[in-house]
């Protein structure tokens, strides 16, 4: 019999070996920022680590050494379960590049079978499963009754969580799925029977039939876009009308785990998602630990060169092979249409060097100004200007050097300006990309 109604009963972190060192710094970083006074007693879940493989004293020992620490944690949670899924090799895959015939789980059976035995581990407990992969990590003190809040608030939903919505740009069938890290009503049976009769054997045949490497959390989403569903008499569609009111979105979860974000080339603080999610209780994706990318009213991203050296006031590219890029975005709003991108690079040798500057969109599309500029012979300086079309949330700037062969290779940067300007009014200024 399920206990726990509508309530957050279980907090489930399924992990591969390799995420073991991840866990356990969670548990020291929960236990650190954890709220002074003690937690709500009546919200106190289990706290379960799923492993993928055979049980290991090896990797349960150094959780429970992590459990055992963090007397915060113990407090807010009922009690620690660690659990070994045992899962044969072709339920066991996650293959990022996929190639040659479909196993017979398809390419991403790993996760999606470590969310099946989720569920099941969960399911005795009733109540919600909050599901909580290694970079999902809380947001704010009290995040656990937060939580409990929203479950209780949504009592008659299957699965509550939240679309990403960060900067990324995301493929149509990606752009509204509900990310996995979600809660899960696995005290509910008509949930189970749900999955166990109808969502479950749908997304194994849409593995073998079209969709090699689904991911669970992106079945439901596919389900709903699938080819059957553009007949609205289909019994597909009776299927979906039932339950549709079933998936809900909350703010309380946040999905910010997106490319952009992970490559560092756009960053969020703490502060910017609570001010665009005041409800958050966790946070799926990297949070800045700092605002040292902020300079002004522009941001910058993570810089990504190749052949490129900081020598002391100078970027120095050392072959015509070299190349520098970096995002950037405003403080508080989105370029608009209209604005126009002003670039200046002082170029401090050889005079004679040229210098090519693109300006590319967030999917790494060249847009319509490109110019490859010559430094002056009175300010040795490189200038571009582009005036943007369309829309953005962010933006990079591209530098390379223009090769020459009768002239010698490389060339050195000292300052890179960029402005940001809106008819006659200055938007936004960064002194020096480089730095």
């Amino acid at each position: 019999m399920v206990t726990g109604g509508g309530r957050l009963a279980t907090v489930a972190c399924p992990l591969v070996p390799a995420e073991l060192p991840a866990a356990v710094a969670n548990l020291a970083r929960w236990d650190a920022e954890w709220e002074a006074a003690p937690p709500d007693p009546a919200v106190r879940p289990l706290l379960l680590f799923l492993f993928n493989g055979a049980r290991d004293a090896a990797l349960e020992a150094p959780l429970r050494a992590a459990w055992a620490r963090a007397d915060r944690v113990r407090q807010a949670f009922r009690d620690l379960e660690i659990a070994f899924l045992d899962l044969p090799p072709d339920k066991d895959l996650y293959v990022r590049v996929p190639s040659g015939p479909t196993p017979p789980f398809g390419f991403k059976s790993g996760p999606n079978w470590m969310f099946h035995g989720a569920l099941r581990h969960a399911q005795p407990h009733g109540g919600f499963m909050l599901l909580m992969e290694v970079d999902c990590r809380p947001a704010v003190p009290g995040w656990l009754a937060r939580l409990d809040r929203t479950c209780r608030r949504n009592d008659d939903a299957w699965v509550v969580g939240a679309h990403y919505s960060g900067a990324s740009p995301l493929i149509a069938t990606l752009a509204r799925h509900i990310n996995g890290n979600a809660l899960y009503h696995v005290g509910d049976p008509r949930f189970i029977a749900f999955v166990d009769d109808f969502f479950w054997p749908w997304m194994h045949r849409h593995i073998r039939d079209r969709e090699p490497s689904l991911a669970y959390d992106c079945a439901w989403e596919s389900f709903l876009q699938s080819n059957e569903m553009e007949n609205t008499a289909h019994h597909d569609w009776h299927q979906a009308r039932d339950v549709l009111h079933r998936f809900r979105l909350t703010g309380a979860i946040v999905n910010v785990a997106g490319h952009a974000e992970q490559k560092g080339a756009y960053l969020w603080t703490r502060a910017q998602l609570a001010r665009r999610f005041p409800q958050m209780a966790v946070v799926h994706g990297p949070v800045a630990e700092d605002d040292t990318h902020r300079r002004g009213a522009l941001n910058v991203g993570r810089p990504v060169s190749t052949d490129l050296v900081l020598d002391g006031d100078h970027a120095r590219f050392g072959s015509n092979d070299g190349r520098y890029a970096r995002s950037f975005w405003l403080q508080d709003a989105d370029f608009r249409a209209g604005q126009q991108v002003i670039v200046r690079a002082r170029i401090a040798d050889p005079a004679h060097r040229r210098l090519q500057v693109q300006i590319k969109d967030a999917r790494g599309a060249v847009l319509e100004s490109i110019r490859s500029v010559q430094a002056s012979a009175e300010g040795r300086e490189a200038k571009a200007a582009f005036t943007l079309a369309d829309p953005h949330r962010f933006l990079f700037l591209h530098f390379r050097p223009i090769g020459a062969p009768d002239r010698p290779a490389g060339l050195a940067m000292a300052e890179v300006k960029v402005a940001v300007r809106e008819e006659e009014r200055q938007v936004a200024h960064l002194p020096d990309l480089l730095r």
